[in-house]
């Protein structure tokens, strides 16, 4: 369960800020941090290879397999990263996009509660991907409050040295003015 506490006063802002939440809960940022923190990127749940088997499906995945038995692998460095690191990306990336779309969010009824769910055919797996959801939800929004916080706290720093500068420039003024009259 993910507990939403809404700032925005009203049905329409209480309304948009929970549609918001629904849909950081289900963003590519969250799922790509669960499969990296959990380490899921080759699980079987989220590589295609545990699947509700049709023999439609086993033909239409039939060139995929033969292409990639096929292709060569590269050895080259990309932009930077090591072949494995970028290999690891596409898999992080191609996992996510597979648990995003198992990821369930429902509201619970007369409650600021969200129901978080992920559909697997392992129920522990299942149970550990959406927990691990709510957990980097948790934290993430935790960081965008405390970065929220740190600017906040550095444009009045800003503002105080500024109001600083203007009080000491107005106390010379007016000494300025005593001293002269």
């Amino acid at each position: 369960y993910a507990n939403f506490t809404s700032e925005n006063t009203g049905y329409y802002g209480q309304q948009q800020f929970f549609t918001t939440q629904n849909q950081i809960l289900e963003s590519r940022e969250i799922a790509e941090a669960v499969v990296r923190t959990e380490g899921v990127e080759q699980h079987p749940e989220l590589t295609g290879e545990i699947r509700q088997r049709s023999l439609i499906g086993e033909l239409k995945s039939l060139p995929r397999a033969i292409g990639r038995a096929l292709s060569p692998t590269r050895t080259a460095q990309i932009s930077g990263q090591t072949d494995s690191e970028a290999v690891r990306e596409r898999r992080v990336r191609s996992a996510a996009a597979t648990l995003r779309g198992r990821i369930s969010v429902e509201p619970v009824r007369n409650s600021n509660l969200f129901r978080v769910s992920v559909s697997a055919f392992d129920p522990q797996f299942a149970a550990r991907m959406a927990n691990a959801i709510v957990t980097e939800y948790t934290r993430s929004t935790m960081q965008r409050r405390f970065q929220a916080g740190n600017q906040a706290r550095e444009f009045l720093e800003d503002e105080l040295a500024d109001m600083r500068i203007q009080l000491e420039r107005a106390d010379q003024a007016l000494l300025d003015f005593a001293q002269r009259n």
